[in-house]
């Protein structure tokens, strides 16, 4: 069997395994790159993440240990075969394709970039084709938090572009910490969104953030009771109260006037045939974005819809009065799009690769434990679907 030969690195280089200082980076500037190697403490260790020597440092990638150094050798870290056509070069290979260049992709991006953290998984609904699974992790506490934050802010700052953090759940108004999350994001320069249900949004709230929110998405999946009762979208039998909410989303707008105010629509099997235009017409939103329900675990693919269904509510739906932006999301769109971060801190995508053995998410490791940057090239992402989402 033919194999892949790994050169003998040069050990000139302080970063990383022979590429003799001719690195193809992946980074925009030296700099970020040199700052990065900073942050992971180990200067030498060629990791994907900082200056890729693309094949002398994949064998690190794969084993995630240096290889075994020869007795009678005298720098570097030794040469390593792997036959073509093997199960690691093929995973080797696979990760070279789809991972390495996500801080590249992130660089392509026009505009702001937009992170959706999920800081919790409880809800006080039960949609049953919510995909928010994650093992019942715990929200992060106060400490935790203004880590992953921090994270957060340093990964702006190295792209030089702004990040617009969502926090999403679950339900987060259910989270303890998410006032003290908020405000952190604020101090930290990150401009701030929230996607919330509505049932738990009060006045109080709103007089406390209301200037720090820049967005406040809000789902609505119908403006029928049976039909919110049949999809979960209720609190056992009590049911969100639209003239309330719109109260509390007026006084938003009072104390805040930049405020933005957008529905979250998910077209599913109970809703595909209603005709929503006068409701959201009426409703006063800035956006309207309309997604096909996703089957990213067993539960929510049990509620999948028709290509013919979710067209027709599209078609319905395509020209809203007072709505100056309606946005359609099908399927093929939302995955590999979005950059979501679960309750523990971790990067997670859709899987769908023989590698990956997670049934439903690929999972980077720990951004706390790891850094951003390099948790960042441990999942999947498509800047061009993300372009296209906005």
């Amino acid at each position: 069997m033919t194999n892949v030969y790994l050169p003998k690195p040069f050990p000139q280089c302080p970063f990383c395994w022979g590429c003799n200082g001719n690195h193809k980076k992946s980074y925009p500037s030296k700099q970020i790159a040199l700052e990065q190697a900073a942050v992971s403490e180990r200067k030498r260790d060629c990791r994907l993440h900082v200056y890729p020597c693309r094949w002398q440092s994949l064998v690190y990638h794969l084993t995630k240990s240096r290889p075994e150094i020869p007795p009678n050798y005298q720098g570097g870290y030794g040469e390593e075969t792997y036959p073509i056509g093997s199960e690691k070069i093929e995973k080797i290979k696979w990760d070279f394709d789809s991972g390495i260049r996500n801080i590249d992709r992130l660089c392509n991006i026009d505009g702001e970039v937009v992170l959706n953290w999920h800081v919790l998984e409880t809800c006080n609904f039960a949609c049953k084709y919510c995909y928010a699974e994650w093992g019942n992790v715990p929200p992060l506490n106060r400490e935790s938090s203004k880590q992953l934050l921090e994270e957060i802010a340093q990964l702006g700052k190295s792209l030089g572009k702004p990040i617009r953090l969502s926090f999403a759940g679950g339900e987060p108004l259910l989270d303890p910490y998410l006032g003290f999350k908020i405000e952190t994001a604020c101090d930290l320069g990150l401009s701030v969104s929230l996607i919330t249900n509505g049932y738990d949004l009060s006045e109080e709230f709103m007089r406390t953030h209301a200037r720090r929110l820049d967005v406040i998405g809000i789902s609505i999946d119908s403006f029928d009771d049976t039909a919110n009762q049949e999809i979960g979208r209720a609190m056992d039998t009590e049911l969100l109260s639209v003239k309330d909410l719109k109260a509390v989303l007026k006084l938003g707008k009072e104390i805040n006037n930049d405020l933005k105010v957008k529905v979250n629509t998910v077209v599913n099997r109970y809703n595909w045939k209603q005709d929503m235009r006068k409701e959201i017409a009426d409703f006063g939103v800035d956006k309207w974005k309309i997604l096909r329900v996703l089957g990213s675990t067993a539960k929510s693919k049990l509620e999948e819809i028709l290509d013919a269904q979710f067209k027709g509510f599209c078609e319905r739906h395509k020209n809203v009065v007072n709505v100056r932006d309606v946005k359609i999301e099908d399927n093929s769109l939302m995955k590999h799009s979005y950059l979501m971060i679960n309750p523990g801190g971790c990067f997670f995508s859709n899987s769908e690769t023989k590698f990956e053995k997670q049934e439903d998410y690929l999972y980077s490791e720990s951004i706390l434990k790891v850094g951003i940057f390099k948790a960042l090239e441990q999942i999947s992402f498509d800047d061009k679907s993300y372009q296209g989402r906005y």
